[in-house]
């Protein structure tokens, strides 16, 4: 029950709550682990890939059904399971890109 109402305070009150991370991408890693202290239920707020050291892209969500391999090399997707967070298509960059995520 208290677990609900943080997520529905959080979510209303998203700026208030909210806090943003950063992670290294690894050419050809796909899953990476998703912050510690994000409420299980709700949690991610936005999910941003960085490249070039300076430029940000918003990727979509989708399901496990709904993501491809597709012949890019940069991430346009990523798929959310538990406390991990899959990249589609595969990062293949180097370890310059980052992967930043805003969430409560």
């Amino acid at each position: 029950m208290l677990e609900k109402l943080q997520s529905v305070l959080a979510e209303q009150h998203s700026e208030a709550f909210g806090t943003s991370t950063t992670l290294t991408l690894i050419p050809g890693q796909e899953q990476y682990d998703l912050p510690e202290d994000m409420l299980e239920g709700a949690g991610l707020l936005l999910v941003e890939h960085k490249f070039d050291s300076q430029y940000y892209r918003k990727l979509n969500k989708v399901s496990m059904a709904e993501r491809s391999d597709g012949s890019e090399y940069d991430p346009k997707n990523y798929v959310r399971k538990g406390r991990k967070i899959y990249l589609r298509p595969i990062p293949t960059r180097g370890s310059d890109d980052e992967l930043r995520i805003e969430y409560i």
